[in-house]
């Protein structure tokens, strides 16, 4: 099924949700990252508002055209790359937007998280990587 708008969107999930709020929450609380999720929009005329007497007066109005899931790691200076998907998509491909956003927040976790035992900097960074094999954090990494 291609969902073409966020009333479709949030019927596919199954999840009960109402509004995209209810989106955003789930999507935050039942993720490892915390990914947050919004609607993403264009500016259009509206080509027949009966208040045009110039194409410059024309009014606009923010038209729906997907949904992006991000996701910011806690202390560091790193977010992951934004992932939209435009209507029309299948959910499926949502779905696969969330696991590269996931996917890319532990990479950045892992790179960045390392605790004083870890004993791995990062090459490029300079940051202390988490070694899995540390038995102080058990090789969970530390909060900054």
């Amino acid at each position: 099924m291609n969902i073409e708008n966020l009333k479709q969107f949030m019927h596919a999930r199954g999840f009960g949700e109402q509004k995209l709020s209810d989106v955003k929450r789930n999507t935050y609380k039942f993720t490892d990252c915390g990914a947050w999720v919004t609607e993403e929009t264009e500016k259009r005329v509206d080509y027949e508002s009966p208040h045009i007497e110039e194409f410059c007066d024309a009014p606009t109005y923010d038209h729906p055209i997907g949904i992006t899931v991000g996701s910011i790691v806690e202390g560091v200076d790193f977010d992951c790359q934004p992932v939209t998907v435009k209507y029309p998509f299948a959910l499926d491909d949502f779905w696969k937007a969330l696991k590269t956003v996931e996917n890319e927040a532990t990479e950045i976790w892992n790179d960045t998280h390392g605790c004083d035992d870890c004993g791995m900097d990062h090459p490029e960074y300079g940051t202390q990587m988490i070694n899995p094999k540390c038995s102080t954090c058990n090789g969970e990494g530390a909060i900054i």
